[in-house]
């Protein structure tokens, strides 16, 4: 479990990326444990939320935290480095390894319009609801595989109880 204070930031941090209403209503299903996505608008995107898996933490990590900020200098540094490569015939790209239902992915997306981002997630179920995000985004290409850094391949394993990496 969760100490309290952090319960009480994680449903800040949710309320600032999908609003309050709608972060009420996602923590009351998860105690309620309705697992069908919501559908909740979010930094401009429309995405949808299992509210009994991880994506609530997710999201709140990276449309209420926002997590992947880099700040105003750094952002318009890495675009214009990015816009340089363009114009040299060269495709910018971020990998975004273990891309979950894909909120990072929209992230990448908005911030740096001139990368094409590719979505790498393990997970079947996982990697169908990061094709319900991004699928209509043409930069975003989602890919239904695995990297690491070894010879001997990987193998995933789902628990029941721990879905993706759902905290419980």
């Amino acid at each position: 479990m969760f100490p309290v204070d952090d319960r009480i930031r994680q449903i800040q941090s949710l309320a600032r990326a999908v609003g309050s209403v709608t972060s009420t209503s996602i923590w009351i299903r998860r105690a309620l444990r309705i697992p069908a996505p919501v559908r909740v608008s979010a930094a401009d995107n429309i995405i949808r939320v299992r509210p009994c898996d991880s994506d609530p933490f997710v999201a709140l990590q990276v449309f209420g935290d926002r997590e992947y900020d880099l700040g105003a200098e750094r952002t318009r540094i890495r675009g214009q480095l990015a816009a340089i490569w363009k114009e040299q015939g060269i495709e910018p790209v971020i990998v975004d390894a273990g891309a979950n239902v894909g909120y990072s992915s929209l992230y990448f997306a908005k911030t740096f319009p001139e990368v094409t981002v590719l979505a790498v997630e393990p997970d079947e179920v996982t990697f169908r609801e990061l094709q319900h995000n991004c699928g209509h985004l043409p930069r975003v290409k989602p890919f239904h595989a695995a990297l690491w850094n070894h010879e001997n391949g990987v193998s995933l394993q789902r628990s029941a109880r721990l879905k993706s990496w759902a905290p419980v």
